[in-house]
């Protein structure tokens, strides 16, 4: 799988390069840039990422993402926080979403998606 994810980056990479930058080509680095146990590359990905579209509820909800598949269970709650305040967080489909899977089992997911539910 390793060789899938080097792949990916290089191509999206070399896609970057020739098109300019590119949000989704950003996302699909960061992606990448995580299975492959590079989370502080991958941090700093989202963050260029972000900075490309914005700080809107799409960033946001792509940094939790990249954070949860870089197993940042905390840094995912904190970007999903700020689309809650919008009314944007949807847990049943948080819990369906496999990007979330590397923190499945992480309390700080548990406790976000289960008892915060209540308030």
């Amino acid at each position: 799988e390793d060789g899938k994810d080097a792949e990916a980056l290089a191509l999206s990479r070399r896609y970057r390069a020739a098109a300019g930058p590119d949000p989704d080509a950003l996302a699909l680095e960061a992606v990448a840039l995580a299975n492959l146990g590079e989370s502080a590359r991958a941090i700093e990905a989202i963050h260029e990422a972000r900075q490309s579209v914005g700080e809107g509820w799409r960033a946001a909800e792509l940094e939790a993402r990249i954070r949860a598949r870089a197993g940042d269970a905390p840094g995912a709650v904190e970007a999903l926080r700020k689309l809650e305040a919008e009314g944007r967080v949807d847990r049943s489909v948080l819990r369906a979403d496999a990007a979330y899977l590397p923190i499945a089992l992480d309390p700080v997911w548990v406790k976000f998606l289960n008892v915060e539910e209540s308030r």
